[in-house]
């Protein structure tokens, strides 16, 4: 019995995902404009707890660090 790996396809995979990769954008420019209409016409909820949870983890991190 022989062991036998198949990189190939594991490389095709990755070259694959790797394009993938770059052709998604970093922003999310439908949901940067949701955002944007919704404090243009007022009507942005704001979770002022996830707000705080957000802020209080990151200067937590930023202590650790």
């Amino acid at each position: 019995m022989t062991d036998k790996v198949e990189l190939s396809s594991w490389k095709d995979e990755v070259a694959r995902l790797k394009e993938k990769a770059k052709a998604t954008p970093v922003v999310d420019e439908e949901k940067v404009a949701r955002v944007k209409q919704a404090i243009e016409s007022g009507t942005y909820d704001v979770n002022s707890q996830l707000v705080a949870r957000g802020i209080l983890k990151s200067q937590l991190s930023d202590e650790i660090s």
